[in-house]
């Protein structure tokens, strides 16, 4: 490529004179380049080609945009779907919840509206009065032994009291039955205070005395709160149940003594 430099006469009519020069000046004036066919032609092809890759490689970003607006909205559908999917699937497992809950609550009314009538009829069979309000369980004894443990001959004795109380079950029920029955008298379904704790035991633990605590000893303990001890007692007709504890009873509420002194020393006898 040759360069030119252009020399203006100041006569329109006369033709400008153009003086090749070997290389071009480094001029931030230049606004016009003369070039050859060939050199014109070369460059033309040249810029058709940039601007047909220009084209080309718009082209591709605007496809690959296409596809991530199409990928961006297929996900944000299928999250729509997942999302329409748990809402629905929640709403069906609460619905069963409740429906559960108040098919349990339903049971559970049903279950303590029999225990009620069961109670009330062997009070009335034991003489229990009045057999409504009668808690249906009966105080036969409670009596002192002493705990056989390994002690220095310098320490003091333990006693412990072993209280045996009379259920309102029949033996004709089923001993797993009952033993989830009595289990009232630790935390009561129908949320009045436990038999135990009228009695004057207010704490209770899993294990024997060597697991009460110093904090603990100065209450009176029921201990094997979980291995309650229930005996059939065909003589009476009733299942007893037998528990443990560290200190004497309170003084005894009347809805779980006897009939009477006599029926109370029979009921006794018969165990």
């Amino acid at each position: 490529m040759q360069f030119f430099k252009i020399e203006d006469t100041g006569f329109l009519k006369e033709k400008k004179t153009l003086e090749p020069i070997k290389s071009a000046p480094n001029r931030d004036d230049w606004d016009r380049v003369l070039l050859s066919r060939d050199e014109y032609e070369r460059v033309k092809d040249t810029f058709l080609v940039e601007c047909q890759q220009l084209e080309n490689e718009k082209y591709e970003v605007y496809a690959k945009q296409q596809e991530l607006q199409a990928q961006m909205r297929q996900a944000q559908s299928e999250q729509q779907k997942v999302q329409w999917d748990c809402e629905k699937k929640l709403a069906e497992m609460q619905a069963r919840i409740e429906a559960a809950e108040h098919e349990l609550q339903a049971e559970r009314q049903k279950n303590q509206g029999l225990r009620r009538i069961t109670i009330e009829r062997s009070n009335a069979e034991r003489g229990l009065k009045p057999k409504k309000q009668h808690s249906g369980y009966v105080l036969l004894s409670s009596e002192p032994f002493k705990l056989k443990a390994y002690q220095s001959r310098y320490e003091k004795a333990i006693f412990l009291f072993r209280t045996k109380i009379q259920t309102p079950w029949p033996v004709t029920l089923h001993q797993e039955d009952v033993l989830q029955a009595v289990r009232e008298i630790l935390r009561p379904s129908d949320g009045q205070e436990a038999l135990i704790k009228r009695l004057g035991i207010t704490a209770a633990i899993n294990g024997g005395y060597d697991e009460v605590t110093a904090e603990q000893k100065k209450k009176n303990v029921l201990l094997y709160a979980n291995d309650l001890e229930l005996r059939t007692n065909f003589r009476s007709g009733f299942f007893d149940l037998t528990i443990t504890h560290t200190q004497p009873l309170d003084a005894v509420p009347a809805d779980v003594l006897g009939a009477g002194p006599q029926s109370v020393h029979e009921a006794y006898e018969k165990v």
